[in-house]
């Protein structure tokens, strides 16, 4: 994970993400701690950094889920065999969970039964057969599917060894027999007595723990997209990535029991900095000086600038020059408070067409707004100007330029 792409390119923004990612390895560490010993300090532990992952990220109630089902199958197999199984103790750790999480969840179910239009939400979109195959690809490429000669080596060497790490696990668990002699019996690997208990072992408890911490989250945001409302986006799954990581460093572990084994690891950690050079040659907040940098060479003082929403002013007064135009903040609710002091001067969204009324060129900046808040404001502006140009950039970021119409400029 520290040479991942992915975690590499999300750790550097001030956002949850890198905290989310912190939090469900600290959980998943107490968990295991806790049922390994329940010793009470352990389950303080675990109770407290799941309680905070769960305000971190929506997915992190979705971790919360996988790392229950993981206690129960726990519990299940010791009191099937016969063992002592503190159930008593799990329930009342996942109550107190349940209820210091409360609040939180009352805001989410208010939120997910919102009509879809009335939310930033509703700019995700259900995820397709193909954004679910990408998934594991921008994992690996770092969140972007920019495909160069870098990116294609980083590719083949790391999903290379992913399946040869997997078809070794499976072949030694499956092949291997209690002689104590080493036979040849994989691509000319010797695989040697106590093998399979060594793998069972591993693919154990264990096993089944990061299993489901890359399985059960992918599961439930992609059921709830198609259930409730849209919820799954690539870089939410950098949380139950971390599943998949571990799961692989179990398998390349295996292999240094062989002479060429260490050559995988060093093989596997070359393929995931590949991509890296790549990343940082670009610019990752290149779209909002390329939208501030168009408005401040064409526009002029009978010109006017909207931004669909408040906390977007920053972005855009931070790219912005002095510019003559006009600039208005048009927000979904005008009566929310955003909690920072607004740069620019609010306009009601349902008087936009009456604000636009005696300018030149309007300019419109769309930025992770809902699109009904957006439909709404072009049906506004097309009652007293005409779209002559719309540029989309990356990051959920547009510019639409906009004339008077010649009814308008008649009148």
């Amino acid at each position: 994970m520290a040479v991942s792409p992915v975690y590499i390119r999300y750790s550097q923004e001030a956002r949850m993400y890198a905290l989310a990612v912190f939090l469900t390895v600290l959980a998943t560490y107490f968990l295991y701690r806790s049922v390994d010993s329940m010793r009470s300090r352990h389950l303080a532990a675990y109770v407290t950094s799941a309680v905070l992952l769960g305000y971190t990220h929506v997915w992190g109630l979705f971790v919360l889920g996988a790392h229950a089902v993981y206690v129960a199958v726990v519990l299940w197999k010791r009191w099937n065999d016969h063992q002592s199984a503190p159930w008593r103790s799990w329930i009342v750790s996942y109550l107190a969970i349940g209820l210091l999480l409360s609040p939180w969840l009352g805001v989410l179910l208010w939120r997910a039964f919102l009509p879809h239009g009335n939310s930033v939400i509703a700019a995700f979109s259900e995820p397709s057969m193909v954004d679910l195959l990408l998934t594991p690809v921008q994992w690996i490429t770092g969140d972007r599917l920019i495909i160069g000669s870098r990116t294609r080596v980083s590719l083949a060497l790391v999903v290379s060894i992913t399946v040869f790490t997997v078809g070794f696990w499976i072949f030694q668990t499956v092949v291997n027999s209690d002689d104590a002699r080493p036979r040849t019996v994989f691509a000319g690997l010797p695989v040697y007595k106590g093998s399979f208990r060594h793998v069972t072992s591993l693919s154990g408890v264990r096993g089944i723990l990061f299993g489901l911490l890359l399985i059960g989250p992918l599961a439930l945001g992609v059921s709830l997209s198609y259930a409730v409302r849209p919820i799954y986006d690539v870089r939410f799954t950098i949380i139950p990535a971390i599943g998949f990581y571990v799961l692989l460093a179990r398998g390349v572990s295996l292999t240094r029991r062989f002479t060429a084994g260490h050559l995988v690891a060093v093989l596997l950690v070359a393929g995931l900095l590949l991509p890296l050079p790549g990343y940082y040659a670009r610019d990752s907040k290149e779209p909002w000086s390329q939208v501030t940098d168009r408005i401040d060479r064409h526009a002029d003082e009978d010109d006017l600038v909207l931004i669909t929403d408040e906390y977007t002013q920053v972005a855009y007064a931070y790219y912005a020059e002095d510019s003559p135009a006009t600039v208005r903040t048009v927000a979904e609710n005008s009566a929310k408070e955003v909690g920072l002091h607004p740069i620019y001067q609010s306009a009601p969204s349902g008087h936009v067409g009456e604000l636009a009324t005696g300018h030149d060129t309007v300019w419109l900046v769309l930025s992770h707004t809902a699109p009904a808040h957006n439909d709404a404001l072009l049906e506004q502006l097309n009652s007293t100007h005409e779209l002559r140009e719309r540029e989309g950039t990356p990051w959920a970021l547009e510019l639409l330029r906009f004339s008077p119409t010649n009814a308008t400029q008649t009148g």
